[in-house]
């Protein structure tokens, strides 16, 4: 909160302990974007709606593309003498959960419930 709100107030674009890193821009994409894109598909799961299905199959799987992309740069960071200790356990971990939830949800796709969806649609 230090470091975001005093640039925004000064009026200038990115604060200077910034320096050249992108960090920022990726966090507000997660919380700005990818956060409630989850929310609202969870609830779409919730309420067993084929849309939710759809959606949620397609979210689970980039976010296992996006841990597996996460795991890739803590084993690089590691490799190259940076202390990855707590997420080296934690961000592999997530990877595992997201792989296996999209293989059962493209498992158990039922295609019957999706012609139905779309017979019902036009």
């Amino acid at each position: 909160m230090n470091i975001i709100v005093p640039p925004l107030i000064q009026g200038t674009i990115y604060p200077p302990e910034l320096n050249h890193y992108t960090t920022l821009i990726v966090q507000g994409f997660d919380l700005g974007l990818l956060l409630p894109i989850s929310f609202i598909v969870g609830l779409f799961l919730i309420k067993k709606k084929p849309m939710g299905y759809l959606y949620a199959t397609t979210y689970i799987i980039f976010l296992s593309i996006l841990m597996t992309a996460l795991t890739a740069k803590i084993i690089a960071m590691a490799i190259n003498g940076v202390n990855v200790v707590p997420v080296v356990f934690i961000i592999p971990s997530i990877n595992i959960i997201t792989i296996i939830s999209a293989f059962l949800m493209i498992k158990n796709i039922q295609i019957k419930k999706f012609k139905e969806y779309k017979n019902t649609t036009t």
